[in-house]
């Protein structure tokens, strides 16, 4: 019987954040797929579970977040459970890239419950009697109960959607830590641990009181019912938020695999600086015209190179470029929020340079949104100058009102 389950996963834009971090939500969310497909495999799975007029249900659930991970990138998860206890066992879960460097891991502890008279059952016998248990835990010490505060303050009040509930039919425990970074905010710190203890169940509709008490790098957070009830507790520890300095940046050219990668970070850093200057329909309209992977793979085709730059394993930023009889046109040159005001931008231009001088001319041109004030700024921080401004038509009533800027070699 096979006590490890394996399985490849490739992560997707929506498992990260604004900050290019992985949501505890959505590791928790694979994580969770993992283990039902395991169980389904041991012959525990929801279905049989049901016809047993049984269900599992989750107590707690602690993640320690290790290395970071980059768009659409693979990775391997593994769970197994450990040996049952009288009314529970405890499943571990570890993530890692395919270079074998461990991303995240979580230890949960479930209970057996009946289906209808919500009371606990033994576990003892429910799993098949020749399966050999592996013994390793994710962390040391076995998981204790998250501490209470009495300082809370309420953040934020959720009424629990149709979407928020699985097959049971109550919140899905994924939703419990969405629910409580969504309250806590825009922090500047990283996620080292999180844990969640599960009281109650929360069901379609019913209101939750999200409270919160920040203390140097521990947050202790609990959702409550409006009668007072404690539905469930947290407790997140942070550490130092990640530093660009920390890692290896280096350019390399982009190659056929590289382009959906590219499509979403235009993704973000188009929302990010233009949803001042242009309206929402026409950075959709450009980045589909632009930037979308059909639109990438057509202008490879005419001669744009694109660059990445990257940071350790993922991107933090590229640029396009292509050579031209008496300059080299300089399309495109984005860097993700994380990695900004490091000089990175005059780095990016390395390849640039180096195409035009060996090509033999003696200009790099570009064109810049008028309104985009802060790229104008940083391009003639790189020495471009304006020299003339022009609007072009790029259809379904939309254009694109430029500064053309040049940099002489």
């Amino acid at each position: 019987m096979e006590e490890i389950f394996e399985k490849t996963y490739t992560l997707r834009l929506t498992d990260f954040d604004s900050r290019m971090e992985l949501r505890p939500a959505c590791i928790m969310d694979i994580f969770q797929a993992a283990a039902g497909e395991h169980a389904e495999k041991l012959g525990v799975g929801f279905k049989p579970m049901i016809e047993r007029e049984l269900m599992w249900v989750i107590a707690k659930f602690k993640i320690k977040f290790l290395n970071r991970v980059g768009l659409y990138q693979q990775v391997k998860v593994r769970t197994w459970p450990l040996a049952p206890e009288k009314v529970g066992f405890q499943r571990e879960y570890i993530m890692e890239d395919m270079k074998g460097r461990m991303i995240a891991g979580a230890s949960a502890q479930w209970v057996l419950m009946h289906s209808t008279r919500r009371r606990l059952m033994p576990v003892k016998d429910v799993y098949p009697q020749n399966i050999k248990y592996c013994g390793i835990r994710v962390f040391d010490d076995r998981l204790v109960k998250c501490p209470d505060s009495e300082n809370c303050q309420e953040q934020t009040l959720v009424c629990p959607a149709l979407s928020d509930l699985d097959v049971n039919g109550h919140v899905n425990h994924c939703k419990y830590a969405a629910y409580v970074t969504d309250a806590l905010g825009q922090i500047d710190e990283r996620i080292d641990t999180i844990q969640i203890d599960y009281h109650r169940e929360v069901k379609l509709a019913q209101p939750l009181h999200i409270k919160i008490d920040r203390n140097g790098d521990t947050v202790l957070a609990k959702g409550e019912s409006d009668a007072g009830e404690s539905m469930f507790n947290v407790m997140i520890k942070l550490r130092e938020p990640f530093d660009p300095k920390e890692v290896d940046y280096t350019l390399r050219r982009a190659v056929e695999s590289d382009i959906r990668p590219i499509c979403s970070a235009a993704d973000i850093v188009w929302h990010e600086r233009y949803s001042s200057i242009l309206v929402p329909q026409q950075i959709t309209y450009m980045l589909d015209k632009f930037q979308s992977p059909h639109a990438v793979r057509g202008q490879m085709a005419e001669g744009y190179i694109y660059d990445l730059l990257m940071a350790g394993e993922e991107i933090g930023g590229y640029s396009a470029y292509k050579l031209y009889p008496d300059h080299v046109y300089l399309s495109k040159l984005y860097i993700l929020a994380p990695h900004r005001k490091k000089g990175l931008s005059r780095k990016m231009l390395e390849n640039v340079v180096k195409l035009a001088r060996e090509s033999g001319v003696d200009k790099i041109r570009l064109n810049v949104n008028k309104y985009n004030s802060d790229s104008i700024a940083a391009y003639k921080a790189l020495g471009f100058k304006v020299v003339a401004d022009e609007v072009n038509d790029i259809g379904h009533g939309y254009v694109m009102d430029d500064y053309v800027m040049e940099a002489q070699l």
